[in-house]
């Protein structure tokens, strides 16, 4: 949009922040509340610590002016939402309130990777209803007698835009930059033919479960006389410790945010753990992740447990951690597991040349990747009335 600019917020930004937040309050089903110290503590905290996905944006002008504000409250990156705040100013509400509310959205759709964007205001609020019908959201539900204020019980309308919304909808060309020339990813269209009710976790020959602490002895015992670390670890094989396994159960999953990597134990039919998989860092703007998996004992392997597991975390990442990549490397001395990595449908993407010191040797490194397109038709998972080009 010509002369506007998005940006996140720093901290000299925080004076107008907490102004444009004094003068917006009245829109949303919340009530500010607490010493002008104590709110400014919040916001420099929040500044501080956000990363693009939920930090505080704010739109300028040509002469460094703020317009508007957004921050964003309680993202949930597993399921692609958001909640926001949008404040703008009251100088420049009437020119620019929709067109910096349509930047903030393209951002989020465009650079961030949301699915949805989610905002709840009082439903007597004319002006910000109109503002935000403009810019594509939509209402989804009245919640009647949700805020309480001043002696009075008030509605709240919950508001809503996905991409597909946004990507669909009508917008004036001096609404917003290049709009026209806006792509995003077919995923959002793609229809799973699932029940939501199944559970992905469950295979034929092994479940994938979380790790406890009665399973840290057995791990630690087996990965004495395990291999695995040969094969599967980047720094120098040495005897594991038992702190090691420890820390497995330590950090337990983190299914909302995501923020902490996941893991699960390979589990065979008869309760006893066989190996670990996971994802230690999870990509969540670009929506992608690096699998490992470690089968301990010798007597595990060729039973096809690595294999299933690896496909039902497959199932996982793409059905219910809404992942659009995954993937992982190998080690090329290790052909056996290249060859079943491509078997079950990842696909080389190229070789990473002298990435591990083996033994005096250097040795090259396969990168394997697998999309979510591709995943969900080689299950065959995707809906027949799916229409995606």
């Amino acid at each position: 949009m010509k002369g506007l600019q998005i940006r996140l917020a720093s901290f000299k930004d925080i004076e107008d922040i907490l102004e444009l937040e004094n003068e917006n309050q009245k829109y949303y089903a919340i009530e500010i509340q607490g010493p002008s110290d104590i709110r400014e503590q919040k916001l420099r905290k929040k500044i501080e610590e956000a990363s693009s996905l939920d930090g505080v944006y704010v739109v300028e002008n040509e002469i460094g002016a703020m317009i508007a504000c957004c921050i964003f409250d309680m993202s949930i990156t597993k399921n692609g939402y958001t909640h926001i705040r949008y404040y703008v100013s009251k100088q420049y509400k009437e020119p620019f309130g929709i067109k910096a509310l349509n930047i903030i959205v393209q951002k989020c759709f465009g650079d961030l990777n949301y699915n949805k964007l989610n905002i709840r205001i009082r439903s007597s609020k004319r002006q910000m209803l109109e503002i935000l019908l403009a810019s594509g959201f939509m209402i989804e539900a009245r919640l009647r007698e949700h805020f309480y204020i001043n002696g009075k019980y008030k509605d709240v309308l919950a508001m809503g835009i996905t991409k597909e919304d946004f990507n669909n909808k009508k917008i004036h060309k001096d609404e917003i930059v290049n709009i026209s020339n806006t792509e995003f990813d077919d995923d959002y269209k793609l229809k799973v033919n699932l029940s939501p009710i199944k559970q992905l976790l469950i295979g034929e020959k092994i479940d994938l479960t979380p790790v406890n602490e009665d399973d840290i002895k057995v791990m630690y015992e087996l990965s004495k006389n395990s291999n695995e670390k040969q094969y599967g670890y980047i720094g120098a094989p040495a005897p594991a410790e038992l702190q090691e396994y420890k820390r497995i159960v330590e950090r337990k999953n983190d299914y909302f945010t995501l923020k902490k990597g996941i893991s699960f134990g390979i589990r065979t039919k008869d309760g006893r753990i066989a190996g670990t998989i996971g994802a230690g860092i999870i990509d969540l703007k670009n929506r992608h992740l690096m699998v490992g998996l470690g089968i301990l004992s010798d007597k595990d392997r060729g039973k096809g447990y690595g294999s299933e597991a690896i496909r039902l975390f497959n199932d996982y990442a793409f059905l219910e951690l809404n992942m659009h990549r995954v993937y992982l490397g190998c080690f090329n001395f290790n052909e056996k597991a290249r060859m079943l990595y491509e078997r079950i449908g990842f696909k080389l993407e190229g070789i990473d040349r002298a990435f591990v010191f083996r033994n005096g040797n250097y040795y090259d490194g396969s990168v394997l990747g697998l999309l979510r397109r591709e995943w969900l038709e080689l299950r065959g998972y995707i809906d027949k009335g799916t229409d995606c080009d």
